[in-house]
């Protein structure tokens, strides 16, 4: 079959960074070597109008269409799925995604989607694509959730076991290079930059995070041979010079952690590595902050959260904040950049909770932070608390502002203007101190890194 995987744009329709689609690229990768023609559409990445969007449908050039998207991404999804029906309705349009997984039934109601892939699709996909027209087989298909005399079936997600299975993403349907200048994370040292995820699942249980409705909470690493050929791949078929390990939980196995790095440093790649997708402070010690050193790491981010000891226990963060300040410490004597995210507008939190983040943040030695307004994520426990309490209503959602840059209304205790506000307070007091302010202009890397620093600064300051 034909399949175009689309990536939909941002309602914004402003790039604060331009990351290659890994997930669709799975895809594609696994779709291609199961024989079928398969394109990738990074509309995120790189805004296409509509109009010419419509163009490439008027073609009948595929088959099926398969969207991912986040929440925020919400409305393009359906205009997309929209848009292509009228042009072709025999088109099949399948949802999947961590919206697509948290939501099925609330986005399966939409008369344009056929069908949705809850979890890991790359074996559920193409299974679907085999049986497509035989209705009888769907049943039996991990994952798929699809209507059926007038009715709504829903599966639980698909996880993949054993993710050495699963083909390195297809990096030659993309051109890698356009991504440049704005990377996740913002800062980087060498181009071209190559993303890599080693690991899935999170078996943590933060109370805001929605990762194990795509992944689940098992953590399954590929393995450190199936990592050190991918990044092989990267450097010497792509010419790669910076790595970006984008997992959301690299190290809980630290001897796996330690074995890879020992890879990289054998192979004399010289190579930059950072972790802008974030790191678990407490899953770090010097044995490997050592072998990342020589491996090429510079800079490592972490999920601080919040400087409220009150908030870090609500969320089930497990972390205190002494032990923040010493491994930070500790981590700044290898001479590592070092990162902070930070939210701010949790539901539960008081404006004295702001105040104790900010003040954390300044207290302890990074060289950058994000201060994100809280997002209700679909799937998270604090999504199903506040919708429990009212707070939410799936049908009278802003899901345009379901980023970190806009303020929900859901906080038990301050507006949005409020929450905003403090955003960008926070951001101010952080980025104008004179040390972190001119340790920030050095490290752009040219005149198009410049301007993407000046549009994401006027997004928050």
């Amino acid at each position: 079959m034909r399949v175009l995987l689309i990536n939909p744009p941002s309602p914004q329709r402003k790039h604060y960074f331009m990351s290659p689609p890994l997930g669709l690229m799975y895809l594609a990768s696994i779709l291609r070597a199961k024989g079928h023609k398969t394109k990738i559409l990074d509309l995120f990445s790189f805004n296409e109008n509509y109009k010419k969007l419509s163009e490439i449908f008027k073609k009948k050039l595929f088959d099926i269409v398969g969207i991912t998207g986040m929440s925020f991404q919400h409305n393009t999804i359906l205009k997309i799925s929209s848009l292509i029906k009228k042009i072709n309705s025999e088109i099949k349009i399948i949802l999947g995604g961590a919206h697509a997984s948290a939501l099925p039934f609330f986005l399966l109601k939409n008369e344009n989607i056929d069908f949705l892939l809850r979890g890991e699709a790359e074996f559920s996909l193409p299974a679907l694509l085999n049986v497509i027209d035989n209705p009888r087989e769907w049943q039996n298909i991990p994952g798929l959730c699809y209507k059926t005399n007038e009715k709504i079936k829903i599966s639980p997600p698909e996880i993949v076991k054993n993710i050495d299975l699963i083909p390195i993403p297809a990096w030659d349907l993309i051109n890698f290079k356009k991504y440049s200048g704005s990377p996740h994370g913002f800062f980087y040292k060498k181009e071209p930059i190559g993303q890599i995820i080693t690991s899935r699942g999170c078996p943590y249980a933060c109370t805001f995070c929605a990762a194990h409705i795509i992944h689940s909470k098992k953590w399954r690493p590929h393995s450190p041979a199936r990592v050190l050929s991918e990044i092989d791949y990267l450097v010497n078929e792509l010419g790669i010079q910076e790595i970006h390990i984008e997992d959301d939980n690299f190290s809980v196995n630290l001897q796996r952690a330690k074995t890879i790095f020992k890879g990289i440093i054998k192979k004399k790649y010289n190579l930059s590595i950072a972790f802008p997708n974030g790191i678990r402070i407490d899953r770090i010690d010097e044995e490997l902050l050592k072998l990342m050193k020589s491996a090429g790491v510079y800079s490592l981010t972490f999920g601080i959260e919040s400087g409220s000891p009150r908030i870090l226990q609500r969320v089930k963060k497990n972390l205190s904040l002494n032990f923040l300040e010493k491994q930070l410490k500790k981590i700044k004597k290898f001479g590592f950049t070092t990162h902070g995210f930070f939210i701010i507008g949790f539901p539960y939190e008081k404006i004295e909770d702001i105040e104790e983040t900010i003040n954390f943040s300044l207290k302890i030695n990074l060289d950058a932070a994000f201060f994100g307004t809280y997002v209700p994520l679909p799937g998270s426990l604090d999504f199903h608390e506040l919708e429990e309490k009212g707070k939410i209503d799936l049908e009278k959602m802003n899901w345009d502002q379901m980023f970190s840059l806009k303020a929900q209304n859901n906080s038990h205790y301050l507006s949005p203007q409020e929450i905003e506000h403090f955003q960008h307070l926070a951001t101010r007091k952080f980025y104008l101190r004179p040390k972190i302010f001119f340790k920030t202009l050095g490290r752009i890397q040219g005149y198009k890194h410049f301007f993407s620093l000046i549009k994401r600064l006027m997004a928050v300051f």
